[in-house]
């Protein structure tokens, strides 16, 4: 009797909010099972008002339900579930395998949510019913597997290196010969690892590390949030940006230089690429005047930022890393259609080779978000003109080519540039007329600025990558993908978190988890592919928190359906997000893959009222437009015949139309 009535405590609490007399049904049979059909319908219409428990209600809208649904059963007359045929219950085991690795109650709800594509209230499921799931530290995994921290010990002291978790667990299944797929580590809630940037140690040795060397000393960023992570990312975020006061003394050049002289500074502030007009206010127009370019030539001297290469080769270790994770994917079974898996075999290691793989045999690649053409992911790069001094992240990342486009806009704008020491940090002058600043204490930067007087677009790149920029993708494979993708394109060391966006925001991040997905941090930048094609409701939350993380006068560029902002239109969140942003650029593509059109949305937050920013609008029809469209915008033209600048007041009928 006390069991039956805790378990009617807990049904009050889920039914709460429920609207579907089949959701209701379907929470009742599951927490108070078995039960009689009268029972079923009493409790219903407790909580569905326009229902009523007599016998017309009975046989109309409670016995079809559970005569229709397989994982109902009548016993003696009263009715139950079977756990082995009930949604939540039945995509278990293939959650596990995707994710493989232990997760906690709140993160196997949210899966399950996402793979049924329902709200996580409508998640009828405890976790202790599931006969595949059992209990370890750290989290709940699948019963077949082992947990194997304790052989991972074993694993770093003989390698007497950090490693990543991957590698971590091949190791143990060659040496202890067990199958990969039969073994998890959970290393983050042992206190004998630690993490450093993207791979696992073992605390003791770490601490004798810093015993012997010292504890290196990481730049000072924000004043509001004190933070110890592993990460430098994370590190450098922890943080407000502060600008410091310049004391440090002047220091003598001991090596020659290329200088800047006076007039050339003048002249390579007032020259101007071929380039989109920025989305954010910035100092170009100052810039511009010749009495701030004087200025900035009297009182600072500037050194180039020195050409370098984008590309680097691999390391062996790497080659080998992707190189398996290649031959995993060809192994698959086909599912879409491509050239044949004999035929990639035999192509040599490369971007497209992953992507083709994918696109061959990973069916959530091109089943669950709209595959983007890298001409589009081009053109929103461009758009949106990121730098090195802006935070940026890219959540939904799916295959990477989205974050490679803006990585290499990052690094095309490094071109011919010029920098300067300031203290404890360096100004950058690009040639498009973008000015910032950027902390170089405790980086690699440090000693190449102020020690080594010598800084190239590779220097000033790898710090953006490993300072400011952070990936997300909840998907196991298409985030190791990204991974190997975003190397090969020449981008090491990019921190990609396979992690869900919606619910472990704060944990990618260090920070303690909440059920806001709440995080301190603000971003210049956010940018990602929330075509979900299984639920218009999955990218709208997408939507919505990647809007609440916005800096001030921070900007969002966003793939999304149109199907979903027809859906939004009348909703109090569209609305929310009118009133608080500027839609600088609307463009709509063509259908792709036989889904409907997709729209290019790039706005940005308001921090003031701002008469007269226009919005610039095109629908797509030849992928060569849009290099007209860039041309064009470059120029400063607004009526061109390939797009339409229109104000503010037409957002609403350009975004729903």
């Amino acid at each position: 009797m006390t069991e039956k009535l805790d378990s009617l405590r807990i049904l009050e609490k889920h039914l709460k909010g429920l609207t579907s007399n089949t959701a209701i049904i379907k929470h009742v049979v599951y927490y108070l099972g078995p039960i009689r059909v009268e029972e079923i319908a009493r409790i219903t219409s407790e909580f569905l008002r326009s229902f009523k428990a007599d016998e017309e209600g009975i046989r109309s809208n409670i016995l079809p339900i559970l005569e229709k649904k397989e994982y109902y059963k009548q016993v003696n007359g009263m009715w139950d579930v079977e756990i082995a045929k009930f949604p939540e219950h039945r995509v278990i085991p293939e959650i596990f395998q995707r994710e493989h690795r232990l997760l906690s109650e709140r993160e196997v709800k949210n899966k399950i949510a996402a793979e049924l594509s329902i709200k996580v209230k409508e998640v009828c499921f405890e976790i202790e019913r599931d006969e595949n799931l059992k209990k370890f530290d750290g989290g709940w995994g699948l019963k077949k597997w082992e947990l194997v921290n304790d052989q991972a010990v074993q694993v770093l002291k003989a390698q007497g290196m950090p490693l990543a978790e991957r590698e971590i667990i091949q190791l143990i299944s060659e040496k202890y010969k067990k199958p990969v797929e039969g073994i998890v580590l959970s290393l983050n809630t042992d206190k004998r690892f630690v993490q450093e940037k993207k791979v696992w140690a073992l605390k003791e040795e770490v601490e004798a590390r810093k015993i012997k060397g010292g504890r290196r000393k990481i730049a000072e960023r924000r004043d509001d949030v004190q933070l110890e992570l592993e990460k430098s990312f994370l590190k450098a975020q922890g943080i407000v940006r502060k600008e410091q006061p310049d004391e440090s003394p002047p220091r003598k050049m001991k090596v020659k230089l290329r200088k800047t002289a006076s007039q050339q500074v003048r002249e390579m502030l007032k020259e101007r690429e071929l380039q989109v007009i920025p989305v954010e206010v910035d100092l170009a127009a100052e810039l511009s005047s010749s009495q701030v370019a004087t200025s900035v030539a009297e009182t600072t001297t500037f050194s180039r930022v020195e050409h370098s290469p984008k590309e680097r080769s691999l390391s062996a270790r790497e080659r080998e890393a992707i190189a398996s994770f290649v031959e995993q994917l060809a192994r698959l079974e086909d599912k879409g259609v491509g050239e044949s898996t004999s035929k990639l075999r035999r192509e040599p290691l490369s971007l497209n080779k992953i992507l083709n793989l994918l696109r061959l045999k990973y069916v959530p690649y091109f089943a669950e978000r709209v595959v983007i053409p890298e001409d589009y992911y081009r053109f929103a790069a461009e758009l949106i003109t990121p730098r090195a001094g802006q935070t940026v992240l890219n959540p939904s990342c799916h295959d990477g080519l989205f974050a490679i486009e803006v990585l290499t806009a990052v690094f095309a704008r490094l071109e011919g540039s010029a920098w300067a020491p300031h203290g404890s940090q360096i100004e950058v002058v690009q040639k498009d007329g973008l000015r910032y600043r950027i902390g170089v204490e405790g980086t690699s930067l440090q000693k190449k600025s102020l020690e080594d007087f010598l800084v190239t677009q590779t220097d000033v790149l790898d710090y953006f990558i490993e300072n400011n920029f952070a990936a997300i993708e909840y998907d196991r494979i298409l985030a190791q993908s990204a991974k190997y993708c975003l190397r090969l394109a020449g981008f090491p060391n990019v921190y990609l978190a396979n992690m869900d966006y919606l619910s472990q925001l704060p944990e990618v991040f260090g920070e303690p988890a909440n059920d806001r997905n709440e995080i301190s941090l603000r971003f210049d930048l956010v940018f990602g592919n929330l075509t979900f094609l299984k639920s218009h409701n999955l990218s709208a939350n997408y939507l919505d928190q990647s809007l609440r993380i916005l800096e001030r006068d921070g900007v969002g560029a966003f793939f999304v359906h149109h199907d979903l902002l027809k859906l939004l239109k009348d909703n109090p969140f569209m609305e929310g997000v009118l009133t608080s942003h500027y839609f600088h650029y609307i463009f709509t593509f063509p259908p792709l893959e036989g889904v409907s059109e997709v729209k290019l949305i790039v706005l940005k937050r308001k921090s003031d009222e701002k008469p007269g920013v226009s919005l610039v609008t095109a629908r797509i029809k030849d992928v060569k437009d849009l290099r007209y469209i860039l041309v064009d915008l470059a120029r400063g033209i607004k009526q061109s015949p390939y797009y339409e600048c229109l104000s503010q007041e037409s957002v609403p009928r350009i975004l729903f139309e």
